[in-house]
């Protein structure tokens, strides 16, 4: 079992938070990630994106918050949690949540949990790519869209390795 809790406080005006997540789980893994970003300050911004494959008979459950405090300013926020199940027997549990006590903000939050466009797959057979790889392929396009936002370059050669 894996459990990651992150707790932002932007504890000053003007703060910008960039929080970027990818799991993966296979077999009978389970992950719990837990994320509260608090806009108790005026013009912060924050952009959360999380990324996670389940496979096996694995469970993945993610909580992300973004809580905006009262009698704040010109707040802006993202929250996105993107999933896909990659067996019958996987699961993936997301709630994403806005909590906004202020009027001036702009906020977003969402959260997605599907399969692989089949369309995609049958495109990618009819370049002569096999089913398996083309799952493969799919799916780190899927991962690279969160490690290509890493800036450090051995982590994110690490993170390509990992997630290959």
């Amino acid at each position: 079992m894996f459990r990651n809790d992150l707790n932002v406080n932007h504890s000053d005006d003007n703060v910008k938070t960039y929080c970027y997540g990818l799991t993966k789980t296979k077999q009978q893994e389970q992950a719990d990630i837990q994320l509260v970003i608090n806009h108790a300050n005026n013009q912060c911004y924050s952009d959360a994106c999380y990324h996670a494959i389940a496979d096996g008979k694995s469970r993945i459950n993610f909580q992300g918050t973004i809580e905006v405090k009262k009698n704040t300013v010109k707040n802006n926020a993202k929250l996105l949690n993107k999933n896909i199940p990659l067996s019958n027997t996987a699961q993936i549990n997301t709630k994403p949540v806005l909590k906004i006590i202020a009027d001036d903000v702009n906020c977003s939050h969402g959260a997605t949990i599907g399969k692989f466009d089949p369309g995609a797959i049958a495109f990618l057979n009819s370049r002569g790519i096999e089913t398996l790889y083309a799952k493969e392929l799919l799916t780190q396009g899927f991962t690279h869209e969160i490690i290509h936002k890493v800036e450090h370059t051995k982590l994110q050669r690490y993170l390509l390795e990992k997630f290959a």
